[in-house]
This record gives C-alpha cells, sequence and structure tokens, in this order.
C-alpha cells in the first residue's frame, strides 16, 4: 500500500488536498502526519471527512489546556467531527486569563 504523509499543519489544507489528489491518481491513500497537537488532529479530521483519499488522521491524543475542541468524540477505532465553524475549535477564555493574559504582550 502506497500511503501519502505530509505535515498538515506545515502544508495547511490546500497542500494537503493537491496532495492526496494527486497520490489518488497513482492509487495511493493519503494520511496527513501530525504529531504533538490537537488542532493538527482537527485540520486532518475535517481533511478525511472532505477527501476521499484521505485514509486516516494521525492521532497521538495531544490536548492543549485552552483549546476546546467542540463535537469530537472517540469511540473505539473512530472518531466523529462536529459541524461547529472554525474547526469547532474556541479558547477557553478563563483558562487562558489565569494561566497566560499576565505574560501576553501586544504588538501593534
Amino acid at each position: 500500500m502506497d500511503v501519502l504523509q505530509m505535515d498538515i499543519r506545515r502544508g495547511g489544507f490546500l497542500d494537503s488536498i493537491a496532495m492526496a489528489r494527486m497520490g489518488e491518481e497513482a492509487g495511493a491513500l493519503s494520511a496527513p502526519h501530525n504529531w504533538g497537537a490537537q488542532v493538527g488532529l482537527c485540520m486532518g479530521l475535517h481533511l478525511a471527512k472532505a477527501v476521499k483519499s484521505v485514509s486516516a488522521a494521525e492521532d497521538d491524543r495531544s490536548t492543549q489546556d485552552v483549546l476546546q475542541a467542540d463535537g469530537y468524540q472517540f469511540k473505539g477505532v473512530y472518531h466523529t467531527v462536529g459541524d461547529a465553524p472554525g474547526l469547532g475549535l474556541r479558547v477557553d477564555e478563563k483558562a487562558y486569563a489565569d494561566k497566560y493574559k499576565r505574560g501576553e504582550a501586544v504588538i501593534s
């Protein structure tokens, strides 16, 4: 089995889609690389939902303390993906204020 794997956070959606379609013409599947990032998992799951030749999303179970991923569930070997805008991601404002706001720098 031939599988193409490009880092989804480096290539983004457009390059990942282009690579998956190019590989599909040659009979290959695509499984975007992601490690250490909850955002990358969410991106990969949405890509797999939208592009037939994307067969999987790499999942290392990373979480981030201020990032809330709504609508995602893992059951058995499958993920469910929500349909909220912005990949269903939001910032937990209280967690951010408690842990990071005091070190925030505004650049203008």
